[in-house]
Parts: structure tokens; sequence; C-alpha cells
């Protein structure tokens, strides 16, 4: 693990880590596209505002906050990830562009579930064209300078797409259905570019677990998780442990102790967890939390198996 602390890896953004584990861990519930876009914005939210405080900039707009984020809160290299990614290439090129429903609905010539006039799809769709229009530019020629314009544009279009969804179908002309189904269609694009871009800028909580019972090593469970090539580290974290059926169960509750636990870094992991998820059973759901590494004095977020009935 890097050695540097970064400014979110601090005890004074515990209060904000958790709030974003919160959300994100509502994304990962059983649910439609919409609500689950929903959820990530709103750890993008928490986490944009978190950022633009540890800035000094608290007259930035949240748009511009965002593209911020998305320019300065991950390294080159995990831009490139992301650039690179097949989920943002999808999201770059659809058919039926993105349109920006506030322009659409401060026209007089707009009506729900019936078709855009040309002239004004085309003002609402100019945002989405820039950004693919960006994107083809980068893919054919990849740049810092394209790579930037792109990160910016993408930051600008997931916040058109938050407050599309957040404006939700109501209109002064009725409920507008065929917004409803535009946005769970945009949703599903962008459900796996934001969870792509938090497990880069979180270094890869996909690669790290919270043990604090059987699967330690030298107890009973340790040959599931000996099976993967990695390194171990002590930590603790906010939360408490019940005994459940003989054996351990973590609760993220309201009044949390500190507890011991350790925790298992692989690169492995992020192609097995269903194995484990499996092992573990439906007694437990996984979550994200905030890990505090005992030796190092910074937190990370990793994954944990927490009671699922809670």
């Amino acid at each position: 693990m890097e050695l540097n602390v970064k400014w979110w890896q601090t005890q004074e953004m515990l209060p904000d880590l958790e709030a974003i584990c919160c959300h994100l861990n509502e994304a990962r519930q059983p649910m439609n596209a919409v609500l689950k876009c929903t959820a990530l914005f709103k750890a993008l939210n928490s986490l944009w505002t978190a950022h633009k405080r540890s800035r000094g900039s608290p007259l930035d707009s949240d748009s511009q906050a965002l593209t911020t984020l998305f320019l300065e809160g991950i390294s080159e290299d995990k831009i490139n990830t992301l650039c690179t990614a097949d989920i943002t290439k999808r999201l770059a090129s659809l058919d039926d562009p993105i349109l920006d429903h506030k322009i659409l609905r401060s026209s007089k010539e707009y009506r729900p579930n019936q078709r855009v006039p040309e002239k004004l799809q085309k003002e609402a769709a100019s945002e989405y064209n820039k950004f693919m229009r960006t994107y083809n530019r980068w893919d054919r020629d990849p740049t810092p300078e394209n790579t930037t314009s792109l990160m910016k544009k993408l930051g600008q279009i997931l916040y058109i797409v938050r407050s599309n969804i957040a404006h939700g179908e109501k209109t002064p002309h009725g409920p507008d259905l065929a917004k409803a189904d535009r946005d769970r269609t945009v949703s599903e694009l962008c459900i796996p570019v934001i969870e792509r871009f938090f497990d880069l800028f979180f270094d890869s909580p996909s690669n790290l677990l919270v043990v604090y019972g059987t699967l330690a090593p030298g107890e009973s469970n340790d040959f599931l998780l000996s099976q993967f090539k990695g390194d171990w580290f002590r930590g603790r974290l906010r939360g408490s442990l019940k005994t459940q059926d003989n054996l351990l169960v973590f609760q993220w509750g309201s009044k949390p102790n500190t507890i011991e636990v350790q925790l298992f870094r692989s690169l492995e992991l992020s192609d097995c967890w269903k194995i484990i998820d499996d092992f573990e059973g439906s007694a437990y759901r996984r979550i994200l939390v905030p890990v505090e590494i005992t030796d190092r004095g910074r937190i990370v977020v990793a994954n944990i198996y927490a009671d699922s009935f809670e």
C-alpha cells in the first residue's frame, strides 16, 4: 500500500467517509437503476463537497465541484484507466443523446410524451454531443490535453444526468413517461462509470476485505482467503460485534465502539467476491466501511461482511 496520506485518509474526514459509504452501500441493495444511480450521485455529492472544502473553494458551484473532482481527485494513470474503459465508451456512444431536461422544461414548445421539436432537441443534446465529440477526439489522439478535456466533459454530462433524475417525471403538463424510460436507460450506463470512479478514487476497495472472525489467519475458515495471494494489515474501525449461531457478526450501528480487525489486500479479490459472498451466506451482507490502518495512521475504504438484518 502507498505510504503517503491523502487528504481523504485523515481522521477529520471520517464522518464524510461514513456518509459516502452509507450511500454506496445503499446502491448495492436490490433496486431499480434510477434509484441505484440516485444513491451513487448522493455519494458523489458528499465526496465533491468534502473535496471542495479541502481545497478551500466554497464558492464553486456543484457542477464545477464535480468536474474538479474528476480532474484532480484521481491520478493520471487512474484517469487513463477510466477513459479507456468500455463503460466510458458505451456512455459516449448512445444513438439517442442524453437531453438536458432543464432546457426542455424551460421551453414553451416542450410537451411530455410528444416528439421533441428538432431545434429544441439539438439544444438540449448539445452538452452530450460535445461529450461524444470529445471522446472521439481523445480516442483518435489520447494526448494529455484531450484526456483532460474528456474528464471535464464526463463530469459535466454526469451532472446533467444527476439533475435530470432529481427532477423526476413531474411537469406542468402531466407526467413525462418518455423521460422515465430515458432515465432508466441512461442510469444503467452511468452506474458502472460512477462505481469505477469510486473504486479508483478510494484506491481499489474491491481488493480489500476487513476480517474479524473465522476467516483470519489461523482461524477455522482461514482456508478461504489463503488461496489468494495478498498481504495482511492490522486495523481498527467503528462498529460492534455480536455472536450469532456461535459466529461473530459485525454491526455498523449508530453508537459504535472501536474494534480491532485485520485487513486483507489481494489483487485477486475483485474477481472472486461471489465465491466469498456464497461462503458467507445470506446472514451477512458485504458493505463498504472506512478502516484505519493501525501502524500507518491513515484511513482506507474496504469491504466487510456485516449483519444482513441490521
